[in-house]
């Protein structure tokens, strides 16, 4: 008897095993979310944000035990437990698995989101990164994995790597990368409309940016490269960004939230009597304002989802900037 137990354990490890990755401790967010954390090994300072429980793999089947996150959740910067205050580094592996949020906000302290982060998350429909970060942000393999809702992702400059398979069946309709993309894997990016800004092309793998039928935007300067980079030679560039426009599209102003839903809001400084042009990917002007205050809201209701253009002009009609905006 005592051999038959013990072949049936034997059996059943071969295709079942479990992480205790259970949080070493929870804190509650100033919009009253609990989040759960685990210690990072090899540092004194940083935490990840993990799962409630523990999780369970059974031939490639996973289960993560827990309620679980729901809603829109704000990650923040920094958690205070026992007297001492870590920094969040980290969205951890499986973090959001299968979860029912609907939005996430990320601070700009996270250098990593670790694979499946967020896979089967089906309601997700916005991940809002930290407009402004000094660290490089790496994000995992099959991130977003089936996260069906997520129609639309402006990813930061600050991201420099975006794993295989990250963003697959997501029905991504609209991304914009950042100049800082070095790497995208295998089927990472598929979306209807990919605008890169990178000057160099990145290390590229299979269909990372969508099927050939992809409408993929870089810079004008960079189209032959591109063209000649191994799996990127697959796409027409028959539509470019100037350099020009590049340099122009730093942070003399803010447009949030990117993405927006119904209405944009757009700060700027010292331009009082300046005008605000929407622009869709063709070049056709959509939608224009004047700048009567520092702040200036913009309502997006009748226009179609997808990816703009927002030129930003001074009293001389001069452009003082431009940003790439997503309406979902």
């Amino acid at each position: 008897m005592k051999k038959l137990l013990l072949a049936l354990v034997l059996l059943l490890s071969i295709g079942f095993s479990q992480k205790a990755f259970a949080y070493d401790f929870w804190a509650v967010n100033n919009n009253g979310d609990t989040i759960f954390y685990r210690f990072i090994a090899g540092s004194d300072s940083t935490v990840q944000v993990t799962y409630e429980g523990t999780i369970q793999i059974f031939q490639g089947w996973v289960t993560v035990s827990g309620k679980g996150y729901n809603g829109d959740i704000t990650i923040p910067s920094t958690v205070t437990f026992n007297g001492k205050t870590y920094t969040v580094s980290t969205i951890g592996e499986y973090a959001f698995y299968n979860g029912r949020i609907t939005s996430i906000t990320l601070p700009g302290t996270i250098a990593t989101i670790e694979s499946h982060a967020f896979e089967y998350c089906e309601n997700l429909n916005s991940i809002n990164f930290s407009p402004t970060s000094t660290t490089e942000m790496v994000i995992g393999e099959t991130v977003c994995y089936h996260c069906y809702n997520l129609k639309y992702i402006n990813i930061p400059d600050y991201v420099t790597s975006i794993g295989s398979e990250a963003f697959l069946y997501s029905g991504l309709k609209g991304v914009i990368l950042g100049n800082s993309i070095s790497h995208i894997g295998d089927y990472a990016c598929p979306s209807e409309v990919v605008i890169c800004h990178a000057l160099n092309p990145p290390v590229a793998g299979r269909y990372s940016l969508g099927d050939i039928s992809s409408t993929i935007i870089v810079p004008c300067e960079s189209v032959e490269a591109y063209r000649s980079a191994p799996n990127l030679d697959i796409y027409d560039y028959s539509t470019c960004i100037g350099l020009e426009d590049l340099k122009k599209e730093e942070l003399e102003f803010i447009a949030y939230p990117n993405p927006a839903k119904d209405n944009i809001t757009i700060q700027t400084k010292q331009l009082k009597g300046g005008s605000l042009f929407v622009y869709d990917i063709m070049g056709k002007e959509v939608l224009s304002a004047k700048i009567n205050n520092d702040e200036t809201n913009l309502s997006l209701n009748n226009l179609k989802a997808g990816v703009y253009i927002l030129k930003v002009l001074n009293s001389e009609n001069l452009i003082v900037g431009n940003k790439k905006i997503i309406k979902q």
